[in-house]
């Protein structure tokens, strides 16, 4: 295991790694109080098993992207997306191929939330220890415990990679691919105001001035946090936020009424907050972001109950939650974009239902709904 502060050391670290290959990557940041995480360390993991800590603190970094970005080159992560984002923020650039450990191991029943531990215990034997998990990862030194912890979190990814492909068929090998390649889109990683609200779980039932409000506001919201690096609930919790769309206050004075807005918050955010409201009902454009969906049929509910049955099948048999993916389900049916036709929601459910409609069976084994998707392993 190596330490590296210096450019020099990580472009020898980096040396052997040549395409094709595969580079364990996992990262430790901070994000209690700023909007961009700080990168505190990254841990590296070669082929040969050599395991190196970075401190981007000291280390430029720029030979580690020029590697990631290689084609030919997978990086090999768990849970990717928060260290993707992490990357991205850092360097404005994403790995030419990335494999998530996660996803994958969803396809061997493990479910869409398995931890690192749990797989390496699962794959290969082996007890990780949490002796560290509290760790300020930007503080220094670190001390030996603090090192080995943070190179466990890489030492097995190339070990689970070979574990979690080597029995999965083609099919399976190719939805997964689909998903890797949705989490190399930069956009997913940008914090684009736009589109901040939705990312709030409420106001779908807001009329349309409300939604135009709410719109707006998130983007406000979004632009303000960036600018300033503060986390999003330090300029305005979510339930405010959704509070200011559905009630607008007409003054500055009538900010102190609005639930769950915080004096300090009033106090550096009023004047802007009030001038956001009063520019948009100064436009007096009020469009919804999208249209509500019609009601489903009669007949649409009855192919509804049918695919929640097979949705609700795989994620008892695969250990997903089945909620979000019976919310696309309606459009779905409807031949409208949905997630159940990307990666393993395609495999699993999407992919499933197109047979049920060209007619192939819907049987039942020994209680158990057959849903007929393709195989999951080599035969």
């Amino acid at each position: 295991m190596q330490w590296i502060e210096h450019e020099a050391d990580l472009k020898s670290f980096l040396a052997p790694v040549q395409p094709p290959a595969r580079l364990g990557l996992d990262t430790e940041f901070l994000r209690t109080d700023t909007y961009y995480p700080r990168l505190c360390l990254i841990q590296l993991a070669r082929e040969d098993g050599e395991i190196a800590l970075i401190d981007p603190l000291k280390c430029p970094l720029e030979p580690l992207w020029e590697t990631l970005t290689t084609p030919g080159i997978t990086t090999v992560v768990h849970a990717a997306w928060q260290d993707l984002e992490v990357l991205y923020q850092a360097s404005g650039r994403l790995p030419a191929a990335v494999f998530d450990t996660q996803i994958a191991a969803l396809l061997h029943r493990l479910g869409d939330k398995s931890g690192l531990a749990q797989l390496v215990q699962h794959f290969c034997d082996v007890k990780l220890p949490k002796d560290a998990t509290r760790t300020d990862w930007c503080r220094r030194p670190l001390n030996a415990k603090q090192q080995t912890y943070a190179a466990n979190d890489v030492r097995y990814l190339l070990p689970l990679h070979t574990q979690l492909t080597a029995p999965l068929s083609d099919a399976a090998i190719a939805a997964l691919e689909e998903d890797f390649s949705d989490l190399l889109k930069p956009e997913t990683y940008a914090g684009n105001p736009e589109t901040a609200w939705q990312r709030l779980s409420g106001g779908r039932h807001f009329s349309a001035k409300q939604q135009t409000l709410l719109r707006h506001l998130a983007a406000w919201r979004e632009r303000t946090a960036q600018q300033h690096n503060l986390p999003r609930r330090w300029v305005i919790g979510d339930d405010a936020l959704l509070a200011l769309a559905k009630r607008p206050p007409a003054s500055l004075d009538k900010l102190k009424n609005v639930p769950g807005l915080l004096k300090p918050q009033i106090t550096d955010w009023g004047p802007q907050i009030i001038a956001e409201i009063d520019r948009v009902f100064a436009e007096n454009t009020w469009e919804k972001q999208s249209a509500r969906a019609p009601k489903p049929t009669a007949q649409e509910s009855v192919l509804q109950l049918l695919g929640r049955a097979v949705i609700e099948q795989q994620a008892l048999t695969f250990g997903f939650s089945p909620n979000t993916l019976q919310s696309h389900l309606l459009a779905f049916l409807r031949q409208q974009p949905s997630p159940l036709d990307r990666g393993w929601r395609r495999l699993l459910v999407g992919d499933p239902l197109r047979r049920l409609r060209t007619g192939t069976p819907l049987t039942l084994e020994h209680d158990t709904l057959k849903v007929p998707h393709d195989p999951i392993f080599k035969t």
